[in-house]
């Protein structure tokens, strides 16, 4: 009789575990790691215009120092001379000018020499990245080194309100954007 109502009872848990495993099956749990967890870098709106703009850096461990008076393009990569563990990526709008008179040695975000706007890179490898389009026209990004570029028409196409993302630790990359519209469009950046 013990028999019968181990083997009734093991036979239950196995039914039960089964069912359970089919439901998560049918519905299973997202554990991916989404846009709501926290950011290393604030999520930040680009204008993006009808030349190849970068809106991510790529995660690097070094690069040039920083030169007063110095000629630097948006998307340049330099290296304070106050902490030189801190690196930054021209994030002006303008893409050209000539560094002023201010070293950029800010913890995070986005801060400027007098003239050019210097954006922190995180010291630490990126785990992903989400790009938002919430402009109207079409945006086509790129991945690639700093020199890449972004084309019209080709890498990946964002429609208006569509997005793309990259949940991989590996994604150490720039990214870049092009609006295809013969105007500029709004991009929203994550990364975390």
């Amino acid at each position: 009789m013990k028999k019968s109502i181990r083997f009734l009872l093991i036979l239950a848990f196995v039914a039960l575990f089964a069912a359970a495993w089919m439901a998560l099956a049918e519905d299973p749990i997202d554990v991916r790691i989404t846009p709501e967890k926290s950011f290393d870098v604030e999520p930040t709106g680009y204008n993006v215009p009808t030349v190849s703009y970068m809106i991510a850096a790529p995660r690097l461990k070094s690069a040039p120092n920083w030169t007063l008076g110095a000629t630097y393009s948006h998307g340049d990569i330099i290296r304070s001379t106050n902490n030189t563990s801190r690196l930054y990526w021209c994030a002006s709008t303008n893409l050209t000018g000539v560094a002023a008179t201010t070293c950029p040695n800010h913890h995070h975000g986005d801060a400027s020499d007098g003239v050019l706007t210097w954006r922190r890179i995180p010291p630490h490898d990126r785990n992903g990245i989400n790009v938002v389009n919430v402009g109207t026209n079409y945006v086509c990004l790129a991945v690639g080194d700093k020199n890449s570029a972004a084309e019209v028409e080709k890498g990946i196409h964002l429609a208006a309100g569509a997005s793309w993302w990259v949940d991989i630790p590996t994604m150490q990359f720039a990214v870049f954007a092009i609006s295809e519209a013969g105007t500029t469009n709004l991009v929203t950046v994550q990364e975390w």
